[in-house]
């Protein structure tokens, strides 16, 4: 969430933050863009349009576009609903606003619609990437659970790190004195660097267990490949046939 408050009138702090908002005018209104940002990296771009004493305030459905552009639309709606009433602005199914504003509090209704406004994008981005990993996660099981009959296969097993923090671990395997864990990861930044966290802090214990990030493909988890391997034992796409997972058995 940003709040711009200015309490000194150094040359340094105007320019910096003249770097961080730019405004256009026109005369139906005005585009000011803020420093908050949307998931595809794309700043908040607020029109305000001022009609005597009072402003309309509003993101043009910028969240909206970003949604559809991104696939999280199916989402978008009722999380930036539910983050409207939160704010205590208004949502009219694209554009989330504030309306009749007095010209004084303009600032803070500004504020207030572009944290809103990055909020319910980024929440509508989150849930997509909780039904991919949900979906990922219950294929992944199934598949181990064909492939490893006569092994214990647990999904959303707890196990605790050399942080002393306790993990759910998506898929694990125990066989005799192996264990292994299976993540499947995707290019959404939460997966991609909640698994790096969670395989860092398993690697970091005195017999750390094998960890295997399962992916789609080189090019869906995108520049994320680096941080997950890192922290993986094996990284492996889901399409690699039933005696690749035999074998990461058999070498743990």
């Amino acid at each position: 969430m940003i709040e711009i408050k200015i309490h000194s009138n150094s040359k340094s702090v105007d320019e910096a933050v003249r770097s961080l908002v730019s405004t256009r005018h026109a005369l139906a209104g005005s585009l000011v863009t803020m420093p908050v940002m949307y998931p595809s990296g794309a700043s908040v771009v607020l029109e305000v349009a001022v009609h005597g004493d009072r402003c309309f305030v509003s993101d043009m459905g910028t969240a909206f576009e970003e949604a559809e552009m991104m696939g999280t639309s199916r989402y978008f709606k009722s999380e930036a609903a539910r983050i409207a009433v939160g704010y205590g602005i208004r949502f009219d199914g694209r554009l989330m606003f504030v309306a009749e504003v007095p010209i004084d509090n303009v600032h803070g209704a500004m504020v207030v619609v572009a944290n809103a406004s990055g909020d319910a994008a980024r929440a509508a981005a989150n849930k997509q990437s909780e039904r991919h990993e949900h979906d990922a996660k219950e294929l992944l099981y199934e598949r181990l659970v064909s492939v490893y009959q006569n092994r214990h296969v647990a999904k959303d097993a707890e196990a605790i790190g050399q942080s002393n923090h306790k993990w759910k671990i998506s898929v694990l395997v125990r066989d005799r004195a192996s264990t292994l864990m299976f993540e499947p990861v995707s290019g959404y930044y939460i997966t991609a660097v909640g698994t790096a966290a969670k395989f860092h802090d398993f690697a970091a214990l005195e017999c750390p267990p094998t960890r295997i990030a399962v992916i789609k493909s080189r090019e869906d988890i995108g520049d994320f490949f680096g941080l997950v391997a890192g922290a993986s034992s094996k990284v492996v796409h889901a399409s690699e046939p039933d005696s690749t997972f035999i074998g990461l058995l058999n070498a743990a």
